[in-house]
């Protein structure tokens, strides 16, 4: 059985391009409804009536969630938000194909994907407008596991300090660290008696900025 990728996309416009995403929205949520939500007969059907090849899906690809109005946010841009579940592999990158083909530069997309279980973790909005988090933070401790998402780098190494202070590690990571220096002082961690003999050990997982797993 394949393992779920939950991806959240939002499809994005300015006010001069608003007819072409209120368009686009109006036309997914009629076939969303029509189609049982499965990805690959909604987005084939929307790309023939444009007179566009298919972009095929996997048959378990299905819409879970969707906003049934349009935003605008500070930045006035229009928007709305889709999250689809994926067998295992991230379809970020064919949504962004789909609108390209629909509608060029007039619309945009940007979106997160996550599947822990292949350690795929991805986020497009390389500012920040939707999306912020660029680190999962994972502690297992006593058979368990505490994680946090975060959004920045000094947040991580805040975050990592506090596990080390809680647990007895005497060193801590300068907040000037850069992601390497980061990596590496939890990989001593990790391989420090203190953490063999406790069974501790910290992962970091970083949102990559392109869909690079698909």
């Amino acid at each position: 059985m394949a393992n779920y990728c939950y991806n959240d996309i939002t499809i994005c416009a300015k006010e001069e391009n608003l007819v072409d995403l209120e368009f686009l929205h109006t036309n997914l949520v009629y076939l969303f409804e029509k189609n049982e939500r499965y990805c690959d007969d909604i987005f084939t059907e929307l790309l023939t009536s444009f007179d566009k090849d298919p972009i095929r899906f996997d048959g378990r690809d299905n819409v879970n969630w969707y906003m049934d109005t349009i935003e605008c946010n500070e930045n006035g841009t229009y928007n709305f938000t889709i999250s689809i579940e994926s067998a295992w592999s991230p379809i970020i990158s064919k949504i962004e194909n789909i609108i390209y083909e629909l509608y060029e530069n007039k619309l945009w997309c940007v979106g997160t994907a996550e599947e822990p279980g292949f350690d795929i973790y991805i986020n497009t909005d390389e500012t920040g407008e939707f999306y912020e988090t660029r680190y999962r933070l994972v502690f297992y401790y006593d058979n368990t596991y505490h994680d946090w998402y975060l959004d920045s780098l000094p947040e991580l190494i805040l975050r990592i300090n506090k596990i080390y202070s809680e647990n007895g590690h005497d060193e801590t990571i300068e907040y000037s660290a850069d992601a390497y220096e980061v990596s590496e002082s939890v990989t001593k961690f990790n391989n420090s008696e203190l953490a063999k003999s406790k069974e501790l050990e910290i992962a970091i997982y970083t949102f990559e900025d392109s869909a690079s797993y698909e």
